[in-house]
């Protein structure tokens, strides 16, 4: 297996989503929408003022977001959005996600926070705090297409959850 500075290839490419284009069969294809396979990610936050101590150089682009990156397959448009509902493993709502029905590939990122239509603001937790760590679901809906991908979400050592 190839590697890059020690790390396997397969590890690294299925990091920047490649996974889904491995996915895609010509059965998916035909489907009128699909939610890939949704890896285990790790939940940490980034230390402000990082991206200023890294030399003298200038370097521009963007940053992967944050967070569990879920890819969808939609067939041809019909006017549906893509949903995503995502859940604790005891089926409890954490995060609702939502994007245009385009067809082609869609990204939806969720920066493991619960979204604002299922947090209860009581004033007792930090809204910026991730949430635990423990199996989650997803499940897409479009249209009347229902599919289940189940997850896992890890923390970094040191932090403290909802």
């Amino acid at each position: 297996m190839a590697t890059s500075r020690g790390r396997p290839a397969c590890k690294r490419s299925s990091r920047n989503g490649a996974s889904p284009l491995r996915e895609l069969t010509p059965e998916i294809a035909a489907k009128p929408a699909h939610l890939f396979s949704v890896r285990s990610v790790t939940g940490a936050y980034l230390q402000p003022g990082f991206v200023d101590s890294n030399g003298k150089g200038i370097y521009r682009g963007v940053n992967p977001a944050e967070g569990e990156l879920f890819t969808v397959w939609v067939k041809e448009f019909t006017g549906d959005e893509i949903k995503i509902a995502v859940t604790k493993s005891t089926g409890q709502p954490v995060a609702n996600l939502k994007a245009p029905g385009a067809p082609g590939l869609t990204r939806l990122n969720w920066d493991l926070r619960p979204t604002k239509d299922v947090s209860i603001e009581y004033g007792g937790d930090d809204p910026k705090r991730l949430l635990p760590a423990g199996d989650y679901n997803a499940e897409l809906t479009f249209g009347t297409l229902k599919v289940k991908q189940t997850f896992h979400v890890d923390l970094a050592e040191g932090i403290t959850p909802r």
